[in-house]
C-alpha cells in the first residue's frame, strides 16, 4: 500500500510540475520568437531560445526517464524520444547567425510542422502502449483481490477530477506561457 500511495503522490506531483515546466519553456520560445521576428538580424533571441531549451531539457529528460522506468516498453521509449524531439523543435533553436525575414519564416515553419507531427506521433504511440499494457489489468485485479469496490458515485467523481486536472494542466501551460512571453 505504501508503494501504491507513493505512486499516487508521484503521479500527482508529475501532473502539477510537468505543465509548469512546459509553460516556461513555451513562454521563453514564444517570447524569443516574437523578438526574432521583430529583429531577425539579432542573435540575442536565438541565445534565449537555445538557453531555454538547454536548461529545461534535463528536467524533461528526467521526467521521461521516470516514466520509462515505471511503465516503459519499446513503444513508450519511442514515444518519449519523439516527444523530446518535438519539444526541442518547438523551441525553434537556430544558429547564431543573422537571417532575413523570409529565411526565418521558412525555418520556423519547418520546425513548427516537425514539432506538431512529433507530438501527434508520440501521443499515438503512448495510446497504443497504454492499450497494450498489462498495468491497468493488474491494477484492476489487485483492487478486486483486496475486496475494494468502487461505487458509481466514486467513478463519476474520479472522472470529473481527471477532466478538471486535464483542463487545469492545459490552462496552466497556455496561460503561463503567455505570461512568460511578456517577461
Amino acid at each position: 500500500w505504501k508503494a501504491l500511495l507513493g505512486t499516487i503522490y508521484a503521479i500527482s506531483a508529475f501532473g502539477q510540475l510537468m505543465p509548469l515546466a512546459f509553460s516556461l519553456m513555451l513562454g521563453a520560445a514564444k517570447g524569443s520568437g516574437i523578438a526574432k521576428s521583430v529583429i531577425p538580424y539579432s542573435r540575442l533571441p536565438i541565445v534565449v531560445t537555445s538557453s531555454a531549451a538547454l536548461f529545461t531539457f534535463p528536467f524533461v529528460t528526467q521526467l521521461a526517464i521516470l516514466v520509462q522506468s515505471i511503465v516503459g516498453t519499446l513503444l513508450t521509449l519511442a514515444g518519449m524520444l519523439i516527444l523530446l524531439l518535438g519539444f526541442y523543435a518547438g523551441m525553434k533553436p537556430g544558429l547564431l547567425k543573422a537571417e532575413s525575414h523570409e529565411d526565418m519564416r521558412r525555418r520556423y515553419s519547418k520546425l513548427s510542422h516537425l514539432a506538431q507531427a512529433s507530438i501527434v506521433i508520440s501521443l499515438v504511440l503512448f495510446g497504443v502502449a497504454l492499450g497494450t499494457s498489462d498495468l491497468v489489468g493488474a491494477l484492476l485485479r489487485l483492487i478486486r483481490n483486496q475486496g475494494i469496490s468502487i461505487s458509481e458515485e466514486h467513478q463519476e467523481a474520479l472522472r470529473s477530477k481527471i477532466v478538471w486536472t486535464i483542463v487545469y494542466a492545459v490552462g496552466a501551460v497556455f496561460g503561463k506561457s503567455l505570461v512568460s512571453t511578456v517577461f
